[in-house]
């Protein structure tokens, strides 16, 4: 007992005073991972609150470049608290949707759904499927646009050890948070 509590003393010690330089050695690596392609819709907001949002052009070590407004904006790391790929596309899930409408009123019209005989009602009949498709297309889109956050500052991972005594043992509880 009187050998096992100094060398659990001395172990969380060095292993309390050696995670900061590996945990900042994790998120300087971590800066050039930004989850998400070049292309992609992102979001970035800055340590003051300013957002930049457009289209990823280059990540590196040091800095983040996207297109906004037409405009080239370089954002170093440093200054950014998180970036956020932002997803859905309301114009895209509105055509898919159209699409399925036109096939449903096409199929509706083929299999005897629209009993008119005229023309101008067949017409109108896919017309109303495509409209119902493009309008329910529309929504799921609205409704499914959202953002993933891809990359935030204060994301360190951390160590914390404390030691455990009993009066027949010694040793040690860690957990590890990333």
């Amino acid at each position: 007992m009187r050998i096992i509590l100094p060398v659990v003393i001395a172990a969380a010690l060095a292993t309390s005073l050696a995670v900061p330089a590996s945990a900042s050695a994790q998120a300087a690596q971590d800066r050039s991972r930004v989850d998400a392609s070049i292309g992609s819709n992102i979001k970035v907001t800055t340590r003051d609150g300013r957002e930049y949002t457009g289209k990823l052009v280059l990540t590196s070590a040091a800095e983040i470049t996207l297109v906004d407004g037409g405009r080239q904006v370089r954002v170093p790391f440093a200054e950014i608290r998180q970036v956020e790929r932002r997803s859905g596309n309301v114009r895209k899930s509105t055509l898919i949707g159209l699409g399925v409408g036109l096939a449903v009123g096409v199929v509706s019209l083929a299999t005897g759904g629209c009993t008119e005989d005229a023309g101008t009602f067949a017409l109108e009949c896919i017309g109303v499927w495509a409209g119902t498709g493009a309008g329910a297309g529309a929504l799921t889109g609205v409704m499914l646009k959202g953002s993933h956050v891809v990359y935030r500052a204060d994301r360190r991972p951390i160590l914390s050890l404390a030691p455990v005594l009993s009066v027949h043992r010694a040793g040690l509880f860690g957990t590890f948070r990333w």
